[in-house]
């Protein structure tokens, strides 16, 4: 017999759930968010993007690279400061 999996419910935010975070000044943060921002910071400091792949669980490059796309940039200019230092310093 096949087992037949739902999807988990999600659970209601209230006024009740939210007021300890408010309480202490701290803002919601849902647990996917420090996914993304461990990615980004593993990204920005020069971690090959094969290996944030790996830290993911994503099966394919391109779907970490098109994620964080928005780090990409700086680590070209990176890498083209890193090649003219190399090339003429």
């Amino acid at each position: 017999m096949q087992q037949e999996f739902l999807p988990t419910p999600r659970i209601r935010r209230t006024a009740a759930t939210r007021r300890p975070e408010r309480l202490v000044g701290v803002r919601e943060v849902r647990l996917h968010d420090g996914r993304h921002t461990a990615a980004t910071v593993l990204l920005a400091e020069g971690v090959h993007p094969r290996v944030v792949m790996e830290v993911l669980g994503h099966a394919q490059m391109r779907t970490t690279t098109d994620t964080y796309s928005h780090v990409m940039p700086a680590l070209g200019r990176d890498a083209a400061d890193r090649m003219g230092r190399a090339l003429w310093d």
